[in-house]
């Protein structure tokens, strides 16, 4: 039971739903008051399980009443074993992984080790890019008011359309580029997809120029696009691979992914963090990735995107993304819509593009939600035109 208080000891740095969540299991969130919401927002991208699944709270209290954490100083089964499984469901051959605390310190050290293998501190990022908000991250994020947070001392960002091969090229002769960074679907740009071209293109340019290619798969890995890399659904492999918000079902966690030929050029003592891969984490990441394979829920995800487009096209709605990544383009600000959708019982996402709200459900979501969903989201348009 919550109290009334005058003071709020929070820094207030979030805009927030007008839910005092309690409790969740699946898809669903209950707030105090017993309220039921379909959730398919999922606390930025996280639950890729809905609320709460039990083989990853089960595998959290068995490892919580055994160790609950020690450093990377020792050895520690839980985590190889769940190092050995994320690896071979990498795209990489023989891949090698480290384990940090969040989506941004993976892209911190994957920045770190593209100025490491290169010799080179440039790096180009793709225009609507988000990676992030520590000091490499945010400086490749296409944001001017986050820069404004920055100091003058941070790396040499160059941003960049992924769309204009010309004006990539004359970055690449004008400055010595040690990496590319994109999200192949830029989420908080309205679930903008890379085009395939595109990749294929930059793979080439960093191949011959000596820069590494690195995907920050935060939003799009762990297979919520119908692979568990979104490399593998286009063919173009990146050099470095980054991962978090979905890997542990809600477990803070980070993880980055390169080929064994990258990770020897790293050295005992490059790479640290006190907290990544400790043993509830490590443990709630093993029964994520377990759950989602032996319930071949990366096809599951194929099939929503397919039921969502069907329902889009009939609404007459422009659907960008791919898989569990989903934008819905209205002829609007969707404010309004979200806000009545919320009062209908379903949570959706806003987006840096005032008309495309998100939907980011767990993969293993029952299609009868989505159609759930569709028809309320009908009847709140067809009232809007009346």
């Amino acid at each position: 039971m919550s109290t009334e208080s005058t003071f709020n000891p929070e820094i207030e740095t979030y805009a927030r739903f007008p839910i005092r969540a309690d409790h969740g299991k699946g898809v669903f969130l209950y707030d105090e008051s017993g309220k039921e919401y379909i959730d398919l927002y999922g606390g930025h991208c996280v639950t890729i399980l809905g609320h709460s699944p039990e083989s990853v709270t089960k595998a959290i209290s068995d490892q919580a009443s055994k160790l609950i954490f020690y450093s990377n100083v020792v050895h520690s089964t839980i985590r190889e074993e769940a190092a050995s499984l994320l690896s071979s469901l990498s795209p990489f051959p023989k891949s090698k992984v480290f384990y940090c605390n969040s989506g941004t310190e993976a892209n911190e050290n994957a920045i770190k080790i593209a100025w490491q293998v290169t010799g080179k501190h440039h790096i180009i990022a793709i225009k609507g890019s988000f990676h992030g908000r520590t000091l490499a991250s945010i400086s490749a994020t296409d944001s001017a008011k986050m820069h404004k947070t920055l100091t003058s001392e941070r790396p040499t960002v160059h941003f960049a359309d992924a769309n204009d091969f010309e004006s990539i090229s004359a970055l690449f002769a004008e400055f010595p580029i040690g990496a590319v960074i994109l999200e192949p679907i830029q989420s908080m740009n309205g679930m903008y997809v890379i085009p395939q071209e595109s990749l294929i293109f930059l793979r080439d340019l960093c191949d011959s120029n000596n820069a590494l290619l690195i995907f920050d798969e935060v939003q799009t890995g762990v297979g919520r696009t119908g692979t568990f890399s979104y490399s593998e659904g286009v063919g173009v492999y990146p050099d470095v691979i980054t991962m978090a918000k979905s890997l542990a079902s809600g477990i803070p966690i980070g993880a980055l992914i390169t080929p064994e030929s990258i990770a020897t050029h790293i050295k005992q003592g490059d790479l640290g963090t006190t907290f990544g891969g400790g043993m509830v984490a490590m443990a709630a990441h093993k029964a994520t990735l377990e759950e989602i394979v032996s319930g071949d829920l990366m096809t599951h995800a194929t099939e929503l995107f397919a039921y969502a487009s069907q329902r889009s096209e009939a609404l007459n709605i422009k659907i960008h993304g791919k898989g569990c990544l989903i934008g819905l383009e209205l002829p609007f600000d969707t404010k309004d819509i979200r806000a009545q959708l919320l009062e209908k019982g379903f949570i959706t996402g806003s987006s840096n593009v005032a008309s495309i709200m998100r939907l980011m459900p767990p993969i293993n979501t029952p299609i009868e939600i989505f159609k759930q969903f569709f028809d309320t989201l009908e009847i709140l348009l067809s009232n809007k035109s009346h």
